[in-house]
């Protein structure tokens, strides 16, 4: 019962995003997870056999940068407008297009794509099964998706998280829309879950929001680069941070 009354709460929580989302710009090019998570994606697609992708939940176009380098065609979407309006002015290249995932994407995006990533998006979508639905729909071949996982703090909370996720949460939405799982993997083991952990048992709140100007000082960048540094001895096998990768099985139930 006390479960269904945070899981009641979560729902009436309306996270503007339009507000949030632009506030993450300098957390997102500088975070320290932020980076190696983009570091660990594109090690993961390099070794994949495919010509273009969509990115869904973009954010600010860091991921989409590092994905142009391998000479991939891409799309992009996010649910902030105010976001996609600053990314098309700053990537001329890229199709970007405002898309609640939870809600059907438009038609001229189904099962277009060799790869849809969704990064750091499900967790903030209530329906996560619609939304996962709906991301399946624009591949043809891999979804990639990362997720934070363990224990849900207050901190995920201001972040607008709903909940955290286990690989058989996913892989049982995935199969649904015949993808399998080729790839499940921990990440953030000790130090990525013991800076979460020391966040939340301080001023969560007070912290994440000195953290959450769009733009960072010298102070902010210099603690950011000394636990991005510090994050590569995290292991690849435990933590609070979860990549997936599935593949379309062509429709056959095993």
């Amino acid at each position: 019962r006390q479960t269904d009354r945070q899981t009641d709460r979560q729902t009436d929580r309306q996270t503007d995003y339009e507000i949030l989302t632009p506030s993450w710009h300098d957390l997102l090019l500088y975070g320290p997870s932020h980076r190696h998570r983009r570091r660990l994606i594109i090690k993961i697609i390099k070794k994949l056999n495919i010509k273009n992708c969509i990115d869904i939940g973009c954010a600010q176009p860091f991921l989409i940068r590092e994905l142009e380098k391998l000479g991939l065609e891409i799309s992009a979407s996010d649910i902030s407008q105010t976001v996609i309006d600053h990314n098309r002015a700053s990537s001329k290249n890229i199709d970007f297009f405002v898309w609640d995932i939870s809600k059907k994407a438009p038609e001229q995006y189904f099962r277009k794509f060799d790869l849809a990533s969704c990064c750091e998006v499900v967790e903030h979508i209530d329906n996560y099964q619609e939304a996962i639905k709906n991301l399946c729909l624009t591949s043809s071949n891999y979804v990639l998706i990362t997720v934070p996982c363990g224990k849900k703090y207050r901190l995920d909370e201001t972040f607008g998280h709903f909940r955290h996720f286990t690989i058989p949460m996913l892989e049982e939405e995935l199969n649904k829309c015949d993808f399998d799982i080729v790839y499940a993997r921990h990440w953030g083991f000790p130090f990525f879950s013991l800076y979460r952990r020391l966040i939340t048992l301080s001023k969560a709140r007070l912290i994440s929001g000195e953290f959450l100007t769009p733009r960072y000082g010298y102070f902010k960048k210099t603690i950011s680069l000394i636990l991005y540094f510090l994050f590569f001895l995290n292991v690849f096998n435990r933590g609070s941070q979860l990549f997936v990768l599935a593949k379309y099985n062509g429709g056959i139930k095993k």
